[in-house]
């Protein structure tokens, strides 16, 4: 996993009878578990290959990366489902960590639906292209895409993806030491987001409070952190709450419930 040697760390210290803390980076995210699904290849019209695309982008990229090719072949002239996959091509890239190539496509749907007029859908393209940059630490760039993304979710009252928008944002600040600034975003996030973003906000919610050293309101948002990602079938949520959950678990002294955490954290 990609924090196992973080956690290993605070293990062998704790075993020998010694505690320190490290701020836990975010981390994107990606699912865990699939569910069942058709075959891409079983699959004619560009529409249902999207939304399989969609629906599977979090717990199995590479498939939905699958789905999503075949819906740009099937699209044909159709400039807006030719669009779409080529944002669902982009966002399973990301996951993949490919960054650069996910920002290529996830810019080629941005000038369709430009020329589309679609305002929606370029808000959503800008703020994944901004979110790669965040991952990327690119915070110049991302705040540029942020910025155009959230006036236009904001437009189309679109909170889902506004919530996203705010959680990245949130994260530029968080990464720049500009805590009060990032919780803000991160708590706006929460009010407006659906379970997913809810748990990513709790997780860097927690973060932050960590950073603050406001630890029992770093524990408390990381055990909301722990039921979303839960609910959500998060894996990634759910291991950086538990890292978070030890740290916090360290500093009041609870060595053997933080060792826990960790090693719980180790097992996903």
């Amino acid at each position: 996993m990609k924090y196992g040697i973080y956690i290993l760390s605070f293990v062998f210290i704790l075993l020998s009878g010694f505690a320190f803390s490290i701020q836990a980076p975010a981390d994107e995210n990606i699912k865990s578990s699939a569910t069942a699904q058709p075959q891409p290849e079983s699959l004619e019209n560009a529409a249902d290959l999207n939304y399989n695309a969609e629906q599977s982008i979090n717990t199995d990229p590479d498939i939905s990366l699958q789905y999503a090719l075949r819906a740009e072949k099937m699209a044909g002239k159709n400039k807006s489902e030719t669009a779409r996959a080529l944002l669902n091509q982009g966002i399973a890239t990301y996951y993949l960590d490919e960054y650069d190539k996910g920002i290529e496509l996830a810019k080629k749907a941005l000038r369709i639906y430009e020329q589309l007029k679609d305002e929606n859908r370029q808000g959503i393209a800008n703020n994944i292209i901004g979110e790669i940059y965040v991952y990327t630490a690119k915070y110049a760039d991302a705040l540029s895409y942020l910025s155009k993304a959230h006036l236009m979710l904001e437009n189309t009252n679109d909170d889902i993806n506004l919530a996203r928008c705010n959680n990245n944002m949130g994260i530029i600040h968080k990464n720049q030491y500009n805590l009060n600034e990032a919780l803000t975003y991160f708590k706006r996030a929460f009010e407006l987001g659906d379970d997913i973003r809810k748990g990513d906000a709790s997780l860097y919610m927690g973060q932050v409070y960590l950073g603050q050293k406001k630890y029992t309101d770093a524990e408390r948002s990381f055990n909301e952190a722990l039921v979303f990602a839960d609910k959500n079938q998060d894996q990634y949520v759910k291991a950086d709450a538990l890292t978070g959950l030890g740290e916090v678990n360290t500093f009041f002294g609870k060595h053997e419930l933080a060792k826990q955490n960790f090693l719980a954290a180790l097992d996903i």
